[in-house]
Protein backbone atom coordinates (compact mmCIF):
# COMPACT_ATOMS: atom_id res chain seq x y z
CA UNK A 1 0.00 0.00 0.00
CA UNK A 2 1.50 3.00 -1.07
CA UNK A 3 1.69 6.36 1.06
CA UNK A 4 1.73 10.00 -0.22
CA UNK A 5 4.86 11.81 1.06
CA UNK A 6 4.22 14.62 3.60
CA UNK A 7 3.80 18.13 2.22
CA UNK A 8 5.86 19.40 5.26
CA UNK A 9 8.90 17.41 5.05
CA UNK A 10 11.99 18.97 4.22
CA UNK A 11 13.56 15.47 3.35
CA UNK A 12 12.55 15.22 0.10
CA UNK A 13 12.84 18.42 -2.60
CA UNK A 14 11.68 19.26 -5.85
CA UNK A 15 9.10 16.72 -4.81
CA UNK A 16 6.30 18.28 -7.71
CA UNK A 17 8.62 17.98 -10.37
CA UNK A 18 10.07 14.49 -12.89
CA UNK A 19 13.22 14.70 -10.51
CA UNK A 20 12.67 14.09 -6.73
CA UNK A 21 15.72 14.42 -4.54
CA UNK A 22 15.83 12.74 -1.06
CA UNK A 23 18.19 14.17 1.34
CA UNK A 24 20.24 12.51 4.09
CA UNK A 25 19.25 8.71 2.80
CA UNK A 26 19.50 6.34 5.05
CA UNK A 27 17.60 2.37 5.68
CA UNK A 28 13.91 4.28 6.77
CA UNK A 29 13.85 5.27 2.85
CA UNK A 30 14.45 1.87 1.51
CA UNK A 31 11.10 0.74 -0.37
CA UNK A 32 8.99 1.21 -4.14
CA UNK A 33 8.40 4.84 -5.07
CA UNK A 34 6.38 5.96 -7.79
CA UNK A 35 5.39 9.15 -9.06
CA UNK A 36 1.52 9.93 -9.51
CA UNK A 37 0.38 12.42 -12.64
CA UNK A 38 -2.08 14.48 -12.15
CA UNK A 39 -4.92 14.91 -15.14
CA UNK A 40 -7.51 17.58 -15.57
CA UNK A 41 -10.29 14.59 -15.82
CA UNK A 42 -8.73 13.54 -12.45
CA UNK A 43 -7.95 10.50 -13.83
CA UNK A 44 -4.84 10.04 -12.37
CA UNK A 45 -1.93 7.86 -13.90
CA UNK A 46 1.40 6.43 -12.08
CA UNK A 47 4.76 5.31 -12.93
CA UNK A 48 5.86 2.22 -13.11
CA UNK A 49 7.92 1.03 -9.75
CA UNK A 50 11.00 2.49 -8.72
CA UNK A 51 12.97 0.18 -6.03
CA UNK A 52 15.04 1.77 -3.61
CA UNK A 53 17.06 -0.60 -1.64
CA UNK A 54 19.76 0.85 1.41
CA UNK A 55 22.62 -1.91 2.62
CA UNK A 56 20.84 -2.76 6.30
CA UNK A 57 21.90 -2.34 9.33
CA UNK A 58 22.80 -6.14 9.41
CA UNK A 59 23.30 -8.43 12.47
CA UNK A 60 26.74 -9.59 13.92
CA UNK A 61 26.37 -13.37 15.16
CA UNK A 62 28.16 -11.52 18.15
CA UNK A 63 28.15 -7.66 19.60
CA UNK A 64 30.47 -8.41 21.88
CA UNK A 65 33.39 -10.98 21.75
CA UNK A 66 35.32 -12.17 25.27
CA UNK A 67 38.57 -13.58 24.42
CA UNK A 68 41.93 -15.50 26.35
CA UNK A 69 44.78 -12.66 26.00
CA UNK A 70 47.32 -13.60 23.21
CA UNK A 71 44.28 -15.82 21.10
CA UNK A 72 43.19 -14.97 18.11
CA UNK A 73 39.80 -14.18 16.98
CA UNK A 74 37.09 -13.98 14.20
CA UNK A 75 34.50 -10.75 14.07
CA UNK A 76 32.09 -11.60 11.72
CA UNK A 77 30.09 -9.71 9.49
CA UNK A 78 27.65 -10.84 7.65
CA UNK A 79 25.53 -8.04 5.56
CA UNK A 80 22.37 -9.30 4.16
CA UNK A 81 21.56 -9.69 0.46
CA UNK A 82 21.13 -6.05 -1.01
CA UNK A 83 19.46 -4.29 -4.26
CA UNK A 84 22.02 -3.12 -6.39
CA UNK A 85 24.30 -5.30 -4.72
CA UNK A 86 26.81 -4.24 -2.16
CA UNK A 87 30.08 -3.00 -3.58
CA UNK A 88 32.25 -2.06 -1.04
CA UNK A 89 33.30 -3.37 2.61
CA UNK A 90 35.73 -1.76 5.66
CA UNK A 91 36.62 -1.94 8.80
CA UNK A 92 37.40 0.53 11.54
CA UNK A 93 38.85 0.69 14.84
CA UNK A 94 38.49 3.14 17.89
CA UNK A 95 42.12 4.51 18.60
CA UNK A 96 42.18 7.25 20.99
CA UNK A 97 38.53 7.85 20.91
CA UNK A 98 38.22 8.16 16.99
CA UNK A 99 37.48 5.54 14.77
CA UNK A 100 40.34 4.49 11.91
CA UNK A 101 40.00 2.39 8.68
CA UNK A 102 42.02 -0.91 9.06
CA UNK A 103 44.58 -2.51 6.54
CA UNK A 104 45.48 -5.88 6.50
CA UNK A 105 48.74 -6.40 8.34
CA UNK A 106 50.39 -9.14 10.44
CA UNK A 107 47.82 -8.17 13.12
CA UNK A 108 44.57 -7.42 11.04
CA UNK A 109 43.46 -9.02 8.30
CA UNK A 110 39.97 -9.04 6.40
CA UNK A 111 38.68 -10.28 2.46
CA UNK A 112 35.95 -9.18 0.53
CA UNK A 113 32.44 -8.63 0.07
CA UNK A 114 31.98 -11.88 -0.21
CA UNK A 115 34.37 -12.87 3.27
CA UNK A 116 34.23 -10.00 5.19
CA UNK A 117 35.06 -11.12 8.69
CA UNK A 118 37.89 -9.42 10.33
CA UNK A 119 40.65 -11.74 11.31
CA UNK A 120 42.85 -10.32 14.62
CA UNK A 121 45.44 -12.48 15.86
CA UNK A 122 47.16 -12.42 19.16
CA UNK A 123 45.05 -10.24 21.14
CA UNK A 124 46.23 -8.11 23.58
CA UNK A 125 44.93 -5.07 25.75
CA UNK A 126 45.10 -2.30 22.83
CA UNK A 127 43.20 -4.90 20.69
CA UNK A 128 40.44 -5.09 23.29
CA UNK A 129 38.46 -1.82 21.74
CA UNK A 130 35.35 -1.17 19.67
CA UNK A 131 35.35 -2.04 16.09
CA UNK A 132 32.94 -1.07 13.03
CA UNK A 133 31.97 -3.19 10.05
CA UNK A 134 30.96 -1.01 7.03
CA UNK A 135 29.20 -1.86 3.76
CA UNK A 136 28.02 -0.10 1.11
CA UNK A 137 25.97 -0.03 -2.24
CA UNK A 138 25.56 2.94 -4.98
CA UNK A 139 23.09 4.67 -2.95
CA UNK A 140 24.79 4.63 0.66
CA UNK A 141 26.45 2.29 3.41
CA UNK A 142 25.53 1.14 6.56
CA UNK A 143 27.61 -0.68 9.46
CA UNK A 144 27.18 -2.47 12.76
CA UNK A 145 29.39 -2.16 15.46
CA UNK A 146 31.33 -4.29 17.84
CA UNK A 147 33.56 -4.71 21.02
CA UNK A 148 36.33 -7.43 21.91
CA UNK A 149 36.84 -7.27 25.25
CA UNK A 150 39.85 -9.45 27.53
CA UNK A 151 38.23 -12.57 29.32
CA UNK A 152 39.37 -12.99 32.68
CA UNK A 153 40.00 -15.95 34.55
CA UNK A 154 37.78 -16.45 38.00
CA UNK A 155 38.36 -15.04 41.28
CA UNK A 156 38.73 -16.80 43.98
CA UNK A 157 39.24 -15.58 47.87
CA UNK A 158 38.51 -17.18 51.68
CA UNK A 159 37.81 -14.90 54.09
CA UNK A 160 39.29 -17.33 56.82
CA UNK A 161 42.95 -18.15 55.71
CA UNK A 162 43.53 -20.34 58.81
CA UNK A 163 41.57 -22.87 60.45
CA UNK A 164 42.52 -24.37 63.66
CA UNK A 165 40.37 -27.43 64.54
CA UNK A 166 40.59 -29.80 67.02
CA UNK A 167 42.73 -33.04 66.09
CA UNK A 168 40.04 -36.12 65.81
CA UNK A 169 37.56 -33.16 65.08
CA UNK A 170 35.82 -32.11 62.15
CA UNK A 171 37.19 -28.83 59.77
CA UNK A 172 34.90 -27.25 57.05
CA UNK A 173 36.51 -24.95 54.55
CA UNK A 174 35.20 -22.09 52.25
CA UNK A 175 36.47 -20.11 49.18
CA UNK A 176 34.21 -17.68 47.16
CA UNK A 177 34.76 -17.97 43.37
CA UNK A 178 33.45 -16.14 41.24
CA UNK A 179 32.77 -16.71 36.64
CA UNK A 180 34.15 -20.30 37.24
CA UNK A 181 32.95 -23.16 35.20
CA UNK A 182 34.86 -26.05 37.15
CA UNK A 183 36.13 -26.25 41.07
CA UNK A 184 38.89 -28.00 42.53
CA UNK A 185 41.04 -28.82 45.75
CA UNK A 186 44.86 -29.62 46.44
CA UNK A 187 46.64 -30.00 49.02
CA UNK A 188 50.56 -28.60 49.40
CA UNK A 189 53.07 -29.81 51.19
CA UNK A 190 55.41 -27.14 50.52
CA UNK A 191 57.52 -28.94 47.69
CA UNK A 192 54.15 -30.62 45.36
CA UNK A 193 50.66 -30.63 45.38
CA UNK A 194 48.72 -33.85 45.76
CA UNK A 195 45.18 -34.79 45.67
CA UNK A 196 42.90 -34.19 48.83
CA UNK A 197 41.87 -37.44 50.80
CA UNK A 198 38.31 -38.50 49.39
CA UNK A 199 38.17 -40.75 52.18
CA UNK A 200 38.38 -38.35 54.78
CA UNK A 201 36.84 -35.69 52.91
CA UNK A 202 33.81 -34.53 50.81
CA UNK A 203 32.85 -31.31 48.59
CA UNK A 204 36.56 -31.23 46.82
CA UNK A 205 34.61 -30.75 43.56
CA UNK A 206 32.67 -27.56 45.26
CA UNK A 207 33.64 -24.67 46.84
CA UNK A 208 33.24 -26.01 50.20
CA UNK A 209 35.00 -28.69 51.51
CA UNK A 210 35.06 -30.89 54.85
CA UNK A 211 37.57 -33.05 56.26
CA UNK A 212 36.91 -35.84 58.69
CA UNK A 213 39.16 -36.76 61.50
CA UNK A 214 41.67 -34.18 61.51
CA UNK A 215 45.08 -35.59 62.80
CA UNK A 216 48.58 -33.57 62.27
CA UNK A 217 48.96 -35.18 58.49
CA UNK A 218 46.18 -32.83 57.86
CA UNK A 219 48.16 -29.66 58.95
CA UNK A 220 49.10 -28.11 55.24
CA UNK A 221 47.97 -25.94 53.00
CA UNK A 222 44.94 -26.24 51.01
CA UNK A 223 44.34 -24.41 47.46
CA UNK A 224 41.03 -23.91 46.09
CA UNK A 225 41.35 -23.21 42.24
CA UNK A 226 38.74 -21.99 39.70
CA UNK A 227 38.82 -22.23 36.29
CA UNK A 228 37.19 -20.85 33.35
CA UNK A 229 37.66 -20.62 29.59
CA UNK A 230 40.17 -17.65 30.27
CA UNK A 231 42.56 -19.22 32.58
CA UNK A 232 42.39 -20.44 36.31
CA UNK A 233 43.58 -18.97 39.92
CA UNK A 234 43.70 -20.17 43.20
CA UNK A 235 43.64 -18.91 46.93
CA UNK A 236 45.47 -20.93 49.45
CA UNK A 237 43.79 -22.32 52.97
CA UNK A 238 45.81 -23.68 56.37
CA UNK A 239 45.17 -26.16 58.77
CA UNK A 240 47.07 -25.70 62.14
CA UNK A 241 44.77 -28.19 64.46
CA UNK A 242 45.12 -28.19 67.87
CA UNK A 243 45.60 -30.87 70.88
CA UNK A 244 43.36 -30.85 73.87
CA UNK A 245 43.75 -32.57 76.97
CA UNK A 246 40.75 -34.46 76.07
CA UNK A 247 42.19 -36.05 73.24
CA UNK A 248 43.29 -39.75 74.11
CA UNK A 249 45.60 -40.57 70.97
CA UNK A 250 48.30 -37.88 71.69
CA UNK A 251 51.11 -38.65 74.02
CA UNK A 252 52.12 -34.98 74.30
CA UNK A 253 48.06 -34.35 75.69
CA UNK A 254 49.05 -36.98 78.13
CA UNK A 255 52.35 -35.41 79.19
CA UNK A 256 50.89 -32.27 79.45
CA UNK A 257 47.83 -33.55 81.52
CA UNK A 258 50.04 -35.05 84.38
CA UNK A 259 52.05 -32.40 84.86
CA UNK A 260 49.40 -30.10 85.50
CA UNK A 261 47.79 -32.07 87.82
CA UNK A 262 50.92 -33.85 89.10
CA UNK A 263 51.80 -32.18 92.87
CA UNK A 264 55.46 -31.22 93.76
CA UNK A 265 57.34 -30.47 96.83
CA UNK A 266 60.59 -29.05 96.18
CA UNK A 267 60.22 -30.14 92.68
CA UNK A 268 60.30 -33.63 93.59
CA UNK A 269 57.07 -35.83 93.05
CA UNK A 270 55.15 -36.14 96.86
CA UNK A 271 54.04 -39.83 95.80
CA UNK A 272 55.21 -42.82 93.68
CA UNK A 273 51.94 -44.01 92.57
CA UNK A 274 51.44 -43.51 88.84
CA UNK A 275 49.30 -40.99 87.28
CA UNK A 276 45.93 -42.79 85.86
CA UNK A 277 44.58 -41.33 82.83
CA UNK A 278 41.87 -42.41 80.35
CA UNK A 279 44.18 -44.26 78.09
CA UNK A 280 47.55 -44.25 79.46
CA UNK A 281 49.50 -45.02 82.65
CA UNK A 282 52.17 -42.23 84.06
CA UNK A 283 54.55 -44.18 86.05
CA UNK A 284 57.78 -42.42 87.88
CA UNK A 285 60.78 -44.38 88.07
CA UNK A 286 63.59 -41.90 89.42
CA UNK A 287 64.10 -38.08 89.83
CA UNK A 288 67.70 -36.30 90.35
CA UNK A 289 69.28 -32.94 90.76
CA UNK A 290 71.28 -32.37 87.45
CA UNK A 291 72.53 -28.80 88.75
CA UNK A 292 71.86 -25.40 90.93
CA UNK A 293 68.88 -24.77 87.97
CA UNK A 294 67.68 -28.12 86.44
CA UNK A 295 65.68 -31.32 87.96
CA UNK A 296 65.10 -34.40 86.25
CA UNK A 297 61.89 -36.83 86.81
CA UNK A 298 62.99 -40.07 84.32
CA UNK A 299 59.15 -41.34 83.54
CA UNK A 300 57.72 -44.21 81.70
CA UNK A 301 54.24 -43.77 79.69
CA UNK A 302 52.14 -46.82 79.07
CA UNK A 303 49.81 -47.38 76.65
CA UNK A 304 46.92 -49.29 78.33
CA UNK A 305 45.91 -51.09 75.71
CA UNK A 306 48.45 -51.81 73.51
CA UNK A 307 51.01 -51.78 76.83
CA UNK A 308 53.70 -50.24 74.65
CA UNK A 309 55.80 -47.60 76.97
CA UNK A 310 58.03 -45.10 76.40
CA UNK A 311 60.56 -43.00 78.29
CA UNK A 312 59.85 -39.19 79.22
CA UNK A 313 62.45 -36.94 80.79
CA UNK A 314 60.89 -33.74 82.50
CA UNK A 315 63.16 -31.36 82.97
CA UNK A 316 61.77 -28.39 85.93
CA UNK A 317 63.41 -25.13 86.56
CA UNK A 318 63.74 -22.88 90.33
CA UNK A 319 64.92 -19.92 88.60
CA UNK A 320 62.54 -18.33 87.46
CA UNK A 321 60.11 -15.84 88.27
CA UNK A 322 56.70 -14.94 87.63
CA UNK A 323 57.28 -11.25 87.13
CA UNK A 324 59.79 -12.01 84.65
CA UNK A 325 59.43 -12.10 80.77
CA UNK A 326 62.03 -14.83 79.60
CA UNK A 327 63.84 -17.31 81.27
CA UNK A 328 67.57 -16.96 82.50
CA UNK A 329 69.92 -17.49 80.06
CA UNK A 330 71.88 -19.42 81.48
CA UNK A 331 68.86 -21.78 82.56
CA UNK A 332 67.92 -21.53 78.82
CA UNK A 333 71.53 -22.71 77.96
CA UNK A 334 71.33 -25.59 80.51
CA UNK A 335 68.23 -26.63 78.62
CA UNK A 336 69.77 -26.92 75.39
CA UNK A 337 72.58 -28.86 76.46
CA UNK A 338 70.02 -31.68 77.58
CA UNK A 339 67.90 -31.30 74.59
CA UNK A 340 70.88 -31.70 72.23
CA UNK A 341 72.21 -35.11 73.98
CA UNK A 342 68.84 -36.49 73.66
CA UNK A 343 68.26 -37.94 70.56
CA UNK A 344 64.44 -36.97 70.49
CA UNK A 345 63.40 -34.16 68.20
CA UNK A 346 60.48 -33.56 70.55
CA UNK A 347 60.19 -30.71 73.64
CA UNK A 348 57.10 -30.12 75.47
CA UNK A 349 57.51 -26.42 77.55
CA UNK A 350 55.02 -25.58 80.58
CA UNK A 351 55.16 -22.25 82.11
CA UNK A 352 51.94 -20.38 81.10
CA UNK A 353 50.07 -20.04 77.83
CA UNK A 354 51.57 -17.23 76.78
CA UNK A 355 55.56 -18.13 77.96
CA UNK A 356 54.97 -21.63 76.44
CA UNK A 357 54.39 -20.35 72.66
CA UNK A 358 57.24 -17.91 72.96
CA UNK A 359 60.20 -19.65 74.68
CA UNK A 360 59.23 -23.06 72.62
CA UNK A 361 59.78 -21.04 69.58
CA UNK A 362 63.08 -19.14 70.93
CA UNK A 363 64.25 -22.90 72.15
CA UNK A 364 63.43 -24.04 69.10
CA UNK A 365 65.31 -21.72 66.62
CA UNK A 366 68.69 -22.57 69.20
CA UNK A 367 68.67 -25.76 69.42
CA UNK A 368 68.15 -25.71 65.21
CA UNK A 369 71.40 -23.14 65.12
CA UNK A 370 73.09 -25.55 67.46
CA UNK A 371 72.61 -28.89 65.53
CA UNK A 372 73.61 -27.28 62.29
CA UNK A 373 76.92 -26.56 64.09
CA UNK A 374 77.35 -29.60 65.29
CA UNK A 375 76.81 -31.13 61.76
CA UNK A 376 79.15 -28.23 60.07
CA UNK A 377 76.62 -27.12 57.90
CA UNK A 378 75.56 -23.45 57.04
CA UNK A 379 72.16 -22.02 58.68
CA UNK A 380 70.12 -18.77 58.67
CA UNK A 381 68.91 -17.80 62.09
CA UNK A 382 66.56 -15.24 60.29
CA UNK A 383 65.23 -18.20 57.86
CA UNK A 384 64.55 -20.23 60.97
CA UNK A 385 62.97 -17.99 62.75
CA UNK A 386 60.43 -17.41 59.80
CA UNK A 387 59.77 -21.46 59.89
CA UNK A 388 58.76 -21.42 63.21
CA UNK A 389 56.76 -18.45 63.04
CA UNK A 390 54.85 -19.95 60.34
CA UNK A 391 53.89 -22.60 62.53
CA UNK A 392 51.91 -20.38 65.37
CA UNK A 393 51.22 -16.74 64.93
CA UNK A 394 52.32 -15.68 68.70
CA UNK A 395 55.82 -16.81 68.00
CA UNK A 396 58.21 -13.97 67.47
CA UNK A 397 55.61 -11.18 68.16
CA UNK A 398 58.06 -8.80 69.41
CA UNK A 399 61.48 -7.43 68.72
CA UNK A 400 62.75 -8.97 71.61
CA UNK A 401 61.80 -12.28 71.66
CA UNK A 402 63.89 -12.32 68.13
CA UNK A 403 66.58 -10.52 69.77
CA UNK A 404 66.93 -13.12 72.30
CA UNK A 405 67.94 -15.55 70.08
CA UNK A 406 70.42 -14.15 69.45
CA UNK A 407 71.88 -13.65 73.17
CA UNK A 408 70.86 -17.11 73.72
CA UNK A 409 73.23 -18.23 70.86
CA UNK A 410 75.72 -16.21 72.17
CA UNK A 411 76.14 -16.58 75.80
CA UNK A 412 75.52 -20.78 75.13
CA UNK A 413 78.69 -20.63 72.36
CA UNK A 414 80.89 -18.20 74.71
CA UNK A 415 79.70 -20.32 78.30
CA UNK A 416 80.55 -23.74 76.06
CA UNK A 417 84.03 -22.20 74.01
CA UNK A 418 82.01 -23.63 70.92
CA UNK A 419 83.39 -20.49 69.20
CA UNK A 420 86.73 -22.38 68.58
CA UNK A 421 85.01 -25.02 66.64
CA UNK A 422 83.14 -23.13 63.90
CA UNK A 423 85.20 -22.27 61.11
Amino acid sequence: MFEDLSQNDTKYSRRHSLIMTIKNVDIRDSGVCRCRLFWKSENNRYSSHIQLNIPRHHKAAKYMYRVKEGTAVSLQCDPQISIPPITELWWQKRMNGHFRNLTNSLKYSYGTVTAPNLYIKHVRFSEAVEYTCYVANAFGYSHVEMEVQLGKPPTVSAATKVYRPIRGGTVTMTCNINNETRIWWKRFDGRNEIDIDSYKSSGGETAIVTIQNVQAVDDVDYRCYGENEFGSNYDTIKISSRVTHNNPTDYSAYLNTALTIQEVSEFYPGSDKPIEMNHSRLDLDSSEKKNTNLFVFHLQLTNKETKFSIPVKIYKTTNWKEVDKYLPLEVLSQLLDVTRLSKSKSALLMTNDELDICMAGILKVCADVFRAIDESSSFSIFQLAKEVRNQHPKIFQEITDYDLCYLLIQHHLESNHVYDAID
